[in-house]
């Protein structure tokens, strides 16, 4: 139980810090590129491709950390992992991602799952 704990928190580390990180080196190397706070419109498609893209390396990257973590059963632990993936997505549109593309908000929740295992 507990390895199967540190897998999946170990894979959420991963993925949140890849996403963090990548917000964080848009916004420094590219003012502009992002909204401000408040600002009800989300990038152009080739930032939200270069976004999507990011997400979905961050997200195999965190099922890859699961695998390792507890390799008896990592199919498990990704398929679980993707699952908190999938929660969060869902989370995210429930709570407005105002200006952000339909199409995009249900790519990301889609290939969640695919992309960690």
């Amino acid at each position: 139980m507990g390895r199967s704990a540190g897998a999946l928190a170990a894979g959420s580390l991963v993925w949140l810090a890849i996403v963090a990180a990548k917000f964080g080196v848009i916004a420094a190397w590219f003012p502009g590129a992002l909204p401000g706070p408040g600002v009800n419109e989300f990038p152009r498609p080739a930032w939200l491709a270069f976004v999507l893209a990011t997400d979905v390396l961050a997200m195999i990257l965190g099922g890859y950390v699961a695998d390792m973590v507890a390799p008896r059963a990592g199919l498990v632990h990704a398929a679980a992992l993707g699952g908190v993936m999938v929660a969060t997505g869902l989370a995210a549109i429930g709570f407005g991602w105002e200006g952000t593309p339909i199409w995009y908000q249900v790519v990301l929740v889609s290939i969640a799952l695919p992309a960690v295992d």
